[in-house]
């Protein structure tokens, strides 16, 4: 981005913030929370310099300590910082022409600093205002913002700048602004330095060569006349890039960005300057255990200045190596370390890139927060602002020269992150500033420590790769492949769900969305650029703006405009003014349960869905955070930043497409993260919704009611209601020990024969769920058959086992004695296999499939088929026993319980060509994968009984799928939902059933006549149920959502 341009974007940015009020109606949020942050050494709470800047391309360091600084560019204007003793203690203004980076200097009385366009400007100390008009250095180049003053150095009442673009050294009086003296021709000169002898000394070097091109670097010792007096080449193996001199010492001080980063000293500087030392460890941040900070490990150490005690301060950057120009925009973020010339760290201050956002690793209940290139831990038991630890660095430029991150301009200012855990499995999803595709990240913390592998990506063109080899590049036939996405229209909503899926929504073109295949042996997730599954944009949008998919609940939120809420003049990149829930959305459902209209005022920019609540931000209303209740969605509150931040006032505006990110803790509390890279830092709110005590209403145990043999165990979980209660702790009872046990964290164990035998958890006030158990004869005693059922179907087409017509009488019937059936036998058929798989000892259990084509694997937690569901599946093809070609191949582990009967049933389709089916297991006593056989299973005969049948065995008797059998409403309903017959009930008896997931029927009733009925939903827990209504021989169900 042009510097110009982001001047003339500030301009009317902050043009448009003046004339809007941020005084939006506020409503008190429940609960408590508090603004903390993270990345940034300091908060700005009663200034506007008390933050560490954006970057910096040079820096004086006076023999007090004092630093100052002149940067490229900061969002909050600090180009140019002053700091001491680690602590920020102003910054100097820079209009209206911009400080460029180049070089400063500075005397007892002013500071002289390089601005844009080859000028220089002199300040006065004492107020950091101008002392004269600026004046011009450099202006060989026609393009002016390639005029560099690379260099500034005083000697006496001379002042002398390096002309990078004409090669000259010229000497200025330095309180005669302009006035000329004399100049030498010096090719390249950047940052210069004096020593005790007032000699000058100057880097030369070409700033367009970095890399495997770049140009050995000359430090040239000059006399203030101009007489050469020494030259120093630099190894071929340094990239040399600034320097300073300490003058007591007689030491010149080199940074080297290369492959070594660190610091050359050399002594002896007035006879022959001798390396002695090269300071910090060798490789920096990428030595040892690559990516993991420690004092010494400098990361791409920019700039260096010595004070006067001998401290060496070092500025890193972090990336300083592809920059066209000294006052190149790419060499942002800050680590600034002061050392004694032992190495022992006196202070370090720290700052993020601009552009910046961080989120949350999922599995580590906040303790791990990622940004664009660095890892922090969480310690919560600190104070505000001290929570958080800078414990990596996730980028290698060196092994991965074309990682994304290198280039901030390129990729229009990579930003917001997304961390996700898809089995198991940490990777890091990764889009722009104004979402102009994803970059996709993993880590292999044993091989490659903190390090952040490119491993994916779909480019601003809309081009996929994956990185096939998984080295982190873009290799020979990894060629970047065109997705399935029409190139002619712009997409703002992009993002990625818990599964790993990539979501697009185009402005008007509809939604795309692209599943995680599989993760290949490199721990790639693989995707394809055909596969998407494409829906027209929904009512009632006519542009898409934002999306954000909750796969856990099957609900899609969505915003952009209507044909009512119109984009308006200014709304630039804007996530439009309505927001829509769309329950059941991968059942088809299209029709929103509630809509949002969001508030103009706030010029709303992002919106992340994080379980019970969704957070809002908005361009104009910078730090704050609208809260709406996602069940309702009601407006709950709103969040604004704290006094210890600066409040409102010094947050930046929230203007990239992911600006907000939360997280919900295992103790109720919300981790809500806002962009705010107007002050380099990401802002942190902690809310505890609940302040005050909230009583148990209700306790459920889970199962209701189990078999179990002697000697083997089951696992009861109860769940308290409601969700906010203040104390969830229940305690766990047998009313008959002799038959049943149970522990403090309600595993039962089977001690002998019996029935009936209750187990009860009680909370704090006495509320109290239970479970019946039944304790049947010790494993030894249970008879078995030694096979199952195998029904065949014939000549049916398609692929998926939903082509399988199990609600027929299947072609064929016959016996398995092994989970295994014979390959290569016909083409176009479908086969089901079920049984009981009974173990032998009671532990942990995994279970795998192979099969050509799909396979479906569903286990029950009992002998029930009413209690199954799918452990195992896999949607593409395996060779016979190939039993890991695809993650969902596994289960996760089941335990079971020996002698226990478990109900399974397999579904396989295939299609034509080769085909096979083998379910496996392993577990106690079976250390490999092994095909379970006759000695653990038997026979299933099915009766028709209600206990056998639910919404997951739909083939043990015929269904009705017309859908005016029966319709039920509201839907989803929170006190009570009417079943209407539609006409039908002509005065057959027909019997209503409610059905919960775990295929317990918790209501049931006969109707004759009635044309409708009405049933209480209160009682119930919010979730999934089934309503199925059975007549003579028909039975139809229907999914029902309570909220």
């Amino acid at each position: 981005m042009e510097k110009r341009y982001l001047f003339s974007l500030k301009c009317c940015l902050i043009a448009l913030l003046l004339v809007i009020s941020y005084n939006t109606k506020s409503q008190i949020l429940p609960g408590t929370y508090t603004t903390s942050w993270a990345g940034n050494s300091f908060a700005p709470a009663n200034n506007d310099y008390n933050f560490i800047q954006s970057e910096a391309n040079s820096m004086f360091v006076e023999a007090d300590g004092t630093i100052y600084t002149n940067g490229y560019f900061d969002e909050a204007n600090k180009e140019m910082g002053v700091y001491k003793d680690g602590l920020p203690i102003g910054k100097i203004p820079n209009w209206p022409r911009s400080a460029d980076g180049g070089s400063i200097v500075t005397n007892s009385t002013f500071i002289w600093a390089s601005v844009e366009e080859g000028f220089v400007r002199r300040y006065n100390k004492s107020n950091y205002l101008p002392a004269a008009a600026d004046f011009l250095v450099s202006n060989t180049s026609t393009v002016l913002s390639q005029n560099i003053v690379g260099g500034l150095a005083l000697v006496r009442s001379e002042l002398f700048a390096s002309d990078y673009t004409g090669n000259k050294i010229k000497v200025y009086s330095a309180l005669n602004d302009g006035v000329l003296l004399r100049s030498w021709t010096v090719a390249k000169p950047l940052t210069m330095a004096t020593d005790a002898s007032g000699n000058i000394w100057v880097i030369s070097y070409d700033l367009s060569k970095w890399g495997a091109t770049r140009s050995i670097a000359n430090i040239y010792c000059y006399s203030t006349a101009g007489t050469l007096l020494k030259t120093l080449t630099m190894p071929s193996d340094v990239e040399a890039k600034y320097i300073a001199i300490n003058k007591a010492s007689n030491e010149l001080f080199v940074t080297d960005i290369g492959d070594n980063m660190q610091i050359r000293i050399y002594n002896n500087i007035n006879t022959t300057p001798t390396l002695v030392q090269s300071f910090g460890t060798q490789g920096g941040i990428l030595s040892g255990t690559k990516g993991l900070v420690a004092p010494l490990k400098f990361n791409v150490p920019n700039l260096v200045g010595v004070d006067g005690s001998g401290n060496i301060i070092v500025w890193a950057n972090g990336n300083n190596t592809d920059i066209p120009t000294a006052a190149g925009s790419d060499a942002w973020g800050a680590c600034v370390e002061s050392y004694t010339r032992a190495g022992v760290r006196n202070w370090q201050m720290l700052g993020l890139e601009f552009v910046d956002m961080g989120t949350f690793d999922p599995a580590t209940d906040g303790a791990d927060l990622y940004t664009k290139h660095e890892h922090f831990t969480m310690d919560y038991s600190k104070p505000d602002g001290q929570q958080w630890t800078w414990k990596g660095w996730t980028l290698d430029r060196k092994k991965y020269k074309g990682d994304a991150r290198l280039f901030n301009e390129a990729t229009n200012h990579l930003a917001p992150t997304l961390m996700k855990r898809i089995n198991g499995k940490l990777f890091m999803y990764m889009t722009s500033m104004t979402s102009d595709g994803w970059w996709v990240y993993r880590f292999d913390n044993a091989n490659e420590g903190e390090i952040a592998i490119p491993c994916g990506n779909v480019t601003p063109w809309e081009n996929l790769w994956v990185d096939n080899n998984g080295n982190g590049n873009v290799d020979a036939g990894e060629n970047p492949s065109p997705i399935n996405i029409p190139q002619q229209e712009q997409v703002w909503g992009r993002n990625v769900d818990d599964n790993g899926t990539i979501w697009f929504a185009r402005t008007t073109g509809g939604i795309y969305n692209y599943p995680a295949q599989s993760i290949n042996s490199f721990g790639v997730p693989v995707y394809s650029p055909t596969s998407a599954q494409v829906v027209a944009m929904p009512a009632p949008f006519t542009d898409l703006r934002r999306i954000n998919y909750d796969a856990a609940t099957d609900v899609m939120y969505l915003s952009g405009y209507t044909s009512q809420l119109k984009i308006v003049t200014g709304d630039w990149g804007g996530s439009g003014r309505l927001l829509a829930r769309y329950n059941n959305w991968s059942t088809g459902n299209r029709t929103a349960a509630y809509t949002i209209t969001l508030p103009a005022i706030i010029s709303p920019t992002s919106f992340i869905v994080e379980k019970d609540y969704i957070f809002v931000v908005g361009f104009a209303s910078k730090g704050k955070v609208l809260v709406y209740n996602a069940s309702t969605g009601t407006l709950a509150g709103e969040m604004i930043p704290g006094a210890n931040v600066g409040g409102i006032d010094r947050t930046g505006a929230c203007d990239l497409r992911n600006s907000v990110a939360a997280f919900k803790k295992s103790t109720g509390e919300y981790l809500v993260t806002v962009e705010d890279n107007l002050f380099e830092k990401v802002l942190i709110y902690r809310w505890n919704p609940v302040t005050s005590n909230v009583a148990v209403t209700g306790v459920t145990v889970s199962p209701t009611s189990a078999s179990i043999a002697v000697g083997g165990t089951q696992q009861l979980t109860a769940t308290v209601l409601p969700s906010t209660a203040t104390n969830k702790n229940v305690i766990w009872s047998s009313s008959n020990t002799a038959i049943a046990t149970v522990s403090t964290s309600g595993l039962v164990t089977a001690v002998g024969a019996g029935s009936a035998t209750t187990i009860t958890a009680t909370s704090n006030n006495g509320i109290t769920g239970s479970s019946a158990i039944t304790v049947t004869t010790a494993p030894g005693t249970v008879t078995i058959t030694g096979n199952v059922t195998q029904d065949t179907w014939t000549s049916i087409t398609g692929t998926t086992v939903a082509s399988i017509p199990v609600s027929t009488t299947p072609n064929s019937t016959a016996t398995l004695t092994s989970l295994e059936r014979a390959s290569n036998t016909a083409d176009n058929y479908g086969v089901r296999i079920r049984g009981y798989v009974v173990p032998t000892t009671t532990g942990d259990y995994t279970f795998y499939v192979a099969g050509n084509d799909n396979v479906e694997f569903y286990l029950s937690s009992n002998n029930l088929p009413s209690n199954s569901t799918r452990i195992a599946y896999h949607t593409g093809w395996t060779k016979s026993r190939e039993w890991t070609k695809y993650p969902t191949q596994t289960s996760t582990v089941k335990t079971l319980n020996a002698g226990q009967k478990y109900y399974f049933r397999v579904l396989m389709k295939e299609g034509a060509g080769g085909d096979n089916l083998a379910v496996g297991w392993t577990g106690p006593g079976i250390s490999t994968i092994s095909v379970i056989g006759a000695a653990n299973l038997d026979r299933y005969i099915p009766t028709g009984a209600a206990g056998e049948m639910s919404a997951r065995e739909p083939d043990i008797l015929p269904v009705k799928t017309s859908e005016n059998a029966f319709s039920i409403y509201p839907n989803p309903a929170t006190s009570f939902v009417t079943v209407d017959f539609n006409g039908e009930q002509d005065g057959e008896p027909a019997q209503v059933e409610v059905i919960d997931l775990q295929g317990r029927k918790i209501y049931s009733s006969g109707v004759t006549k009635a044309p409708k009925l009405q049933l209480s939903t209160s009682q119930y827990s919010k979730g999934i149920y089934i309503i199925r209504i059975n007549k003579g021989s028909e039975s139809v169900t229907k999914k029902l959502i309570i909220e």
